[in-house]
């Protein structure tokens, strides 16, 4: 039958916004819009549970989305399961997704906590910090998300968990996401069913009936309000707290909370009738008085703060804060050496924070005790440096110098400042002159050190290190710089080190430098043993992971060396990966992880070059050249330059190749890799001389590659033959000025040739001949023939030998 009043249906294209019910439980009896995808470190695929999600990667979050349409406002609810045990990750939805860089996602941890962020143009936003949903979480759990407008409401199990309004995103693509965190322990999660309701009526209803409802436990925005608090969202915390408010009365607890909202949002007022209530409930601690006299002082009631804080000093006479809060309400007062006495006592119980003996040293200073103000001030300026507070140590030092002019203690922080901005050299001018007028203390002295050291001059810095650890012996790091300054200048720092360690042996540089001297000594599993403590002591850092791979690794554990490299975001990371790689001749392994890291990192020369090296190795050539010209167009180096000419070499262009080798010996003359590259060139091109005379100047002629050199070139340089009866070897150059004829005279050498059998070809040496003489005449102790010196380098050898016996012309 035909309906005149029956509405049409209207197809919806693909990214159009719908107004529909969908659900799935994912048996394959219903369509699915989610599509199966593979990508590094995570995969969805449908399965016999469901839909699910594999992250194998930490630092990871991965999201497939409800395809082919969009959605403005929503009821969504997704029944997820957990697969796998251990690791800390989360899983929930992405909606109003419009691109990669602009959606809002909510997920819930394995820690029973869930969150709610917005993403807009690749800048996150928390709207709802980690939050507990107050109640047991199984590993299979079902997440409902109201999308009403600008308004965002969040259940868990079917229980309210929390709600926020925001305005940045209308509409958008709906989602199942997850995240890996820190940890690299494979996680899956599975979608078991899925269900959108975007039709307005029922959206609507559901907003009325449940969002709006009487159901929403209490303590469930409460403790929202306290996760608003906590980060910083004071007006969304009143407001939860309010309406957790709505059906019961205020507690102290309640009441707390209530004033310290208020009092930061400035309504100090309404803060103190709150406290008031809390304090007269019974709730008198050092959180309420200090909470109460905070809000007293910032409504200028500084009488009533010193009435109220001297009525229950027994409460709070040992917390630095409410002693300085006691301060400041006598120094407000006039009253400005029992200020003192109050910032003195603070101090004396905070010792770290500045402003405590700042303001003693203004209540000095204005009850005309300069002096003793002057030292208040120094040990603010001093904790004020320590602990990176730039405008009060501003502000400070302004103060030292109209007290103290032309006092040295200004131009100090100030050569600090600029050694902690980078400006060294600024700060090498200012502590030059107060080393020389004596004015340095030790701290100024080490960083005049460090930036010795930072100019290549660490010769120099070694004195200076070492008076720094006679004036201070007990500090740990000076021990440290000493020892690493000895070892990076080639000299003994295992005593400066072995203090160090006495003094820290849990700080992580220390023992990494440890490491790396036993490294050079041979001690390698000595060396792994500290690298393995350091890491103990700070994981997060990457040089001690490298160390300890490459230890590892030449140790023959080779599986546990790579383990250490799983970054993928790391350029140092991939650099050494590729380095061990290459130790394994996988260049193709090694040329992925150096071009990785040359991506992250293109301005690293080092990365650059170990790319180039392997290309090389991979014969491809052209890449290798385009890289160590880019190289070259930034800055010579010898390095580069020696591998230019390498590839110049195998391209048969010597002169460049030889013009490329020289260069960087100009560059560097003291480069043993150049000088033995270049050795290496001259000996495929002949000229044995030149290359005898390179390696010569290597200091360490017992490297492999040096000692082949040479063996290469007195192959190339001389001829062997040898006595055909005791096997007496003679060496011969190649090329030698002939001889046509030589006369013996006296006793021959036994070791001298003393002839060639014409017969048999036997040649025999002096020592040997005799045992066979006949007439006074050599003879072939075979065939019976006179020996003759009839070969050319049979007489070289003879004049040789007769020259260096006094006989023969």
């Amino acid at each position: 039958m035909w309906w005149p009043f029956k509405r049409k249906q209207i197809k919806s294209d693909p990214g159009d916004i719908v107004f529909e019910h969908w659900e799935s439980d994912f048996s394959g009896k219903q369509p699915s819009r989610f599509s199966e995808e593979e990508s590094e470190g995570y995969a969805f695929s449908y399965h016999e549970e469901g839909f699910c999600l594999e992250m194998s990667r930490a630092d990871l979050f991965a999201w497939s989305l409800l395809e082919p349409y969009r959605y403005t406002d929503f009821v969504l609810d997704l029944e997820i399961q957990r697969l796998s045990e251990g690791g800390y990750s989360s899983a929930g939805t992405i909606f109003r997704f419009a691109d990669n860089s602009t959606f809002y996602y909510m997920v819930v941890s394995t820690s029973g906590m869930f969150r709610f962020d917005v993403v807009f143009n690749g800048t996150p936003r928390t709207l709802i910090p980690w939050t507990s949903v107050n109640a047991p979480l199984e590993d299979r759990f079902t997440i409902t998300v109201a999308a009403h407008r600008t308004f965002f409401a969040f259940f868990i199990n079917g229980v309210w968990v929390g709600e926020v309004e925001d305005e940045t995103i209308d509409a958008g693509y709906i989602g199942f996401a997850g995240q890996n965190y820190h940890e690299q322990v494979p996680v899956r999660y599975c979608l078991k069913k899925a269900v959108v309701e975007s039709r307005r009526l029922k959206v609507e209803d559901f907003y009325d009936s449940r969002v709006k409802g009487e159901d929403i436990p209490p303590e469930n925005r409460r403790t929202l309000s306290m996760r608003f608090f906590d980060s910083g969202q004071y007006t969304a915390s009143l407001v939860q707290l309010r309406k957790s408010l709505k059906d019961r009365h205020p507690g102290p607890e309640d009441n707390l909370l209530a004033a310290r909202i208020h009092n930061l949002l400035g309504l100090r007022n309404e803060a103190l009738e709150y406290i008031n209530s809390c304090i007269e409930s019974g709730m008198l601690n050092e959180e309420t008085v200090l909470e109460k006299s905070g809000i007293l002082y910032g409504l200028n009631r500084f009488l009533e703060v010193k009435s109220f804080l001297g009525d229950c000093a027994d409460v709070w006479k040992d917390n630095p804060v409410l002693n300085g809060i006691m301060g400041n309400s006598e120094d407000a007062l006039g009253n400005f050496e029992e200020a003192f006495l109050y910032y003195k006592k603070a101090g004396e119980q905070d010792s770290s924070n500045g402003i405590y003996f700042q303001n003693a040293g203004h209540s000095l200073e204005k009850s005309g005790k300069v002096n003793e103000a002057l030292e208040y001030y120094k040990k603010a300026a001093a904790l004020f440096f320590k602990t990176g507070r730039r405008s009060e140590l501003d502000y400070i030092l302004t103060v030292i110098d109209r007290l103290d002019p032309g006092n040295s203690f200004g131009l100090i922080y100030e050569g600090k400042l600029l050694f902690e901005e980078g400006q060294l050299e600024k700060a090498f001018a200012l502590f030059q002159p107060l080393r020389e007028r004596g004015e340095s203390d030790a701290s100024v002295d080490f960083l005049y050190a460090l930036i010795l050291a930072d100019r290549g001059e660490r010769e120099a810095a070694d004195p200076v290190f070492a008076s720094v650890t006679e004036r201070e012996p007990d500090y740990y790091l000076y021990w440290f710089r000493y020892a690493e300054n000895l070892y990076l200048t080639g000299k003994d720092a295992s005593a400066a080190l072995e203090k160090a360690l006495s003094l820290n042996e849990d700080d992580p540089w220390v023992l990494n430098l440890a490491g790396l001297i036993a490294m050079d000594t041979g001690q390698i599993d000595k060396a792994i043993g500290y690298y393995r403590s350091a890491l103990s002591a700070d994981g997060s850092r990457a040089e001690i992971r490298i160390n300890l791979s490459d230890a590892l690794y030449k140790n023959g554990l080779k599986e546990e060396a790579f383990s250490l490299l799983v970054e993928e975001d790391r350029g140092d990371i991939l650099n050494q990966k590729g380095n061990l790689f290459a130790l394994d001749r996988d260049y193709e392994k090694a040329a992925v992880c150096y071009f990785k890291a040359v991506k992250l990192e293109n301005g690293n020369r080092i990365y650059r070059l170990n790319y180039a090296e392997v290309l090389i190795e991979l014969d491809r050539i052209l890449e290798a050249e385009e890289i160590l010209a880019s190289l070259l167009e930034e800055k010579e180096e010898p390095g580069v330059l020696s591998r230019m000419a390498f590839i110049a070499s195998l391209r048969g262009e010597y002169r460049r190749a030889e013009a490329a080798y020289q260069r960087a010996l100009e560059c560097d003359p003291s480069s043993e890799d150049v000088k033995i590259a270049y050795a290496d060139f001259l000996v495929t091109r002949h000229d044995f001389k030149r290359a005898e005379e390179l390696l010569d100047r290597v200091k360490d002629s017992t490297q492999g590659k040096v000692m082949k050199l040479k063996d290469l070139i007195y192959e190339a340089s001389y001829d062997s033959y040898s006595c055909s009866e005791c096997g007496r070897v003679w060496h011969v150059p190649k090329v030698f000025d002939a001889v046509n004829r030589i006369v013996l005279k006296g006793e021959p050498d036994p070791a001298s040739p003393a002839g060639k059998c014409p017969s048999c070809g036997k040649v025999y040496c002096v020592e040997c001949a005799m045992n066979h003489l006949e007439g006074n005449r050599f003879t072939c102790a075979d065939c019976g023939e006179p020996l003759k010196l009839s070969e050319n380098y049979l007489r070289y050898l003879a004049a040789e030998f007769a020259a260096k016996h006094g006989g023969g012309n």
